[in-house]
């Protein structure tokens, strides 16, 4: 019989085989959903741990791993078939998709395919189970004798030496062969063969001793076209038509690249039954056949296969290149766009794995990591390479797919997620920030957006975590309309608003506003931005208990924005300083709220050693946090904030020029750790955090893509 399959348009025969047939266990191989009842989709290979918890401290034994996709990622995306196919794309489209420059044409597929049911057993058991009236039994062979078993009789298999041993009490002539193989047949379309607990209809069985072990093999031999095909369970029956005619292209590629690569010694067979090779199932039950149906439809329709026509349940986005998973590259697996694996309908377009420390040093064979390195990247996005440091120093590396395997990821693909906050202001941006906050908030603070507020706004962002807020930005002359939406929205919820700030910052008119939306409006103001912070730091204490406070220069305000998110966190107000003396509004304040430990953020030129020293002798213990540059200050206040955070599992990337403070105030109403990056590149030092923090489950943006472009969010990601 001849089916039409799809044929390379090009010559090159001797690389289509290499590295696709045969994977062994923690390849990856062809990880893919199969059929489960009611037609569900159930894991079937070696995945990685559940989502993790995100409370876990900066401490935790485990490092956090993100991820996306199932399998090596090469050939056709199953749940990317799926989503095509629901797009009206025809089979030969989705295939043609995924692997370039084929065509349809037809190729012989009765070859008669060895398929290991069971590897390595002990024992075998098989019975004999009537399917339809008239339904005959089993015929058993072996050592040149047979034995013959009605419907309901049961044999059982072992190894007797170098050959095997059949009993059947219910059996006759005999109730016990022995032989070097034995061999199986029963009457298809009318009986069942139950081999070690799954039903088989069709083909026949051998029992064979496993090569250089005491253990047996079943291999059931059966014909490719339908034989074999008819009971693929790579995707769930109730697909869309096309897809399923997609797969069963696939599926029969595969099992002619098998057959034509011939037999493997150690199984006696072409493929496993089970992922390793792809997936064979027994007789579907009752409440399948309706499904079954339209899976067999799609076998015989008028698609076809490519050889080698290697699959995976999804990728990342884009799948791989056949070199990049294997050694050979093929041309027809080339990489190629799959953004529909990243839609809703994959259960894995988006993961989280937790492996231990120890785990994760082992992989290296290093004594612990201290740092993670996976931004060396293929085109697909997929790691290329994984290079991990110790604490002492040592560095190793290895290949991606050698991390995924070690560690028992579902993919290569691992990279943290980004999430953008974004508008088309700074005053729509901080809206978009507000709408992530609790919608069960029943305060807002307000302050101003303008420029020459920075200072104002740059101590608000541990206010607003103090009162469990969202914070709001807003015009002298009123309520932006971005702003007013975000109130509108909460409705009734909202009872009151902290305004950060006096007349010349938010005007009457603002306040007006805000009353008239049903607000009580309460006012936080000082004649000076030192006495500003001074005030705020006072209403924080009305609902939190002040010990350790932030002092940062008021006039370098990058280092208090970025301290905003932990240090709210913890219940730590910013205080702001002179380059050369502490204001007495801001000493009376660290006096008054009884504080004993500072945290003394920017560099000397921004605070002298003199406020230090100033600071020590009435406040007792002060750190100072500095560094070269804001972005260094910014990643040495999150380096050293990290391990305080009970829950570190977000890190949020800003905008470090001045013109952009504006969008990065809304950070520290968000209590994560803040990184700076700038408008063409991820800095080193913030790539380090990214790299030494093993408990970020996430990266969120804040602004716009001029602001932070989509390539340095996708680098922080990959990092």
């Amino acid at each position: 019989m001849s089916t039409p399959v799809l044929r390379r348009t090009f010559s090159c025969v001797a690389a289509l085989a290499v590295g696709v047939v045969g994977l062994g266990p923690g390849t990856a191989a062809e990880a893919a959903p199969r059929l489960a009842p009611a037609a569900t989709v159930s894991s079937v290979a070696s995945g990685a741990a559940g989502l993790g918890t995100s409370a876990r401290a900066a401490t935790s034994s485990s490092w956090t791993l993100s991820g996306a996709g199932w399998g090596h990622g090469v050939g056709m995306s199953q749940y990317g078939a799926m989503e095509m196919a629901k797009e009206g794309r025809t089979a030969a489209e989705i295939l043609g998709h995924y692997y370039t420059g084929t065509d349809y044409a037809a190729v012989d597929d009765r070859q008669v395919l060895n398929v290991n049911l069971l590897h390595g057993a002990t024992s075998v058991s098989l019975e004999v189970k009537g399917l339809a009236a008239g339904s005959g039994g089993m015929r058993i062979t072996a050592g040149g004798s047979r034995m013959t078993g009605a419907p309901g009789a049961t044999a059982k298999v072992t190894r007797s030496g170098a050959e095997v041993t059949v009993t059947c009490p219910a059996c006759s002539p005999a109730t016990t062969l022995t032989g070097r193989s034995a061999s199986v047949t029963w009457d298809d379309d009318k009986t069942l063969l139950d081999v070690g607990g799954t039903a088989y209809r069709d083909g026949y069985l051998r029992l064979i001793a496993t090569p250089g072990a005491s253990t047996l093999e079943a291999v059931a031999r059966v014909r490719i076209h339908d034989e074999y095909l008819d009971y693929i369970r790579e995707v769930p029956w109730s697909w869309p038509v096309e897809a399923l005619e997609a797969q069963a292209a696939a599926a029969r590629g595969f099992a002619i690249s098998a057959y034509d690569d011939g037999l493997t010694s150690s199984c006696a067979c072409h493929v496993y039954d089970t992922v390793r090779s792809q997936v064979y199932g027994g007789y579907p039950g009752t409440s399948e056949r309706e499904l079954w149906a339209n899976w067999r439809a799609a076998v015989r329709a008028s698609g076809g296969s490519i050889i080698s026509s290697v699959y995976s349940s999804s990728s990342g986005g884009r799948t791989q290149n056949s070199e990049d998973v294997w050694v050979s590259a093929v041309p027809y697996l080339r990489s190629v766009d799959d953004h529909w694996s990243r839609r809703a309908s994959n259960p894995n377009r988006a993961w989280v794995a937790t492996p231990t420390k120890a785990a994760l040093a082992g992989a290296f064979g290093l004594p612990d990591v201290a740092r993670l390195d996976l931004s060396r990247r293929y085109r697909s996005g997929a790691v290329a390479t994984a290079t991990a440091t110790s604490a002492g120093g040592a560095s190793a590396s290895i290949s991606g797919g050698a991390f995924s395997s070690a560690l028992g990821l579902k993919s290569s693909y691992v990279r943290r997620p980004v999430s953008r906050y974004s508008g088309s202001s700074r005053y729509a941006t901080a809206a978009a920030v507000a709408r992530s906050h609790s919608a069960s908030a029943t305060t807002v603070v307000i302050a101003s957006g303008a420029d020459k507020a920075r200072s104002a706004v740059a101590v608000t962002g541990p206010l607003a975590q103090a009162l469990d807020a969202p914070l709001l930005l807003t015009k002298s002359s009123g309520l932006p309309s971005s702003t007013r939406a975000e109130l509108e929205r909460r409705g009734s919820r909202l009872t009151s608003a902290v305004v950060v700030g006096g007349p010349a910052l938010v005007s009457a008119t603002v306040v007006d506003q805000l009353k008239a939306l049903g607000l009580s409006v309460t006012r936080v103001a000082g004649p000076d931005r030192y006495a500003l912070s001074a005030a705020v730091a006072r209403r924080i204490a009305k609902v939190r208990p002040v010990s350790t406070a932030v002092v940062a220069s008021g006039s370098a305000l990058a280092d208090a924005i970025s301290a905003g998110g932990p240090a709210g966190r913890l219940g730590e107000p910013i205080l702001l300083t002179r380059t050369t003396g502490v204001p007495s509004s801001v000493s009376a304040a660290l006096d008054d709220l009884g504080v004993t430990a500072v945290r003394l953020v920017g560099t000397g030129t921004s605070i002298s050693a003199g406020v230090e020293d100033a600071l020590r002798s009435s406040v007792g213990t002060v750190r100072r946090i500095s560094g070269s540059s804001r972005y260094t200050v910014a990643a040495n206040i999150a380096t050293f904030y990290r391990p305080l955070v009970p829950d570190a599992t977000r890190v949020t990337l800003v905008a470090g020029t001045d013109a952009t403070q504006s969008l990065a105030v809304s950070a520290g109403s968000l209590g994560h750790m803040t990184l700076y990056v700038t408008t063409t590149f991820l800095p080193s030092q913030s790539r380090n955090v990214l790299q030494r923090s093993g408990d970020i489950e996430r990266v969120l943006v804040i602004g716009g893509t001029k602001a932070v472009p989509v390539g340095v969010a996708v680098t922080a990601g990959r990092a």
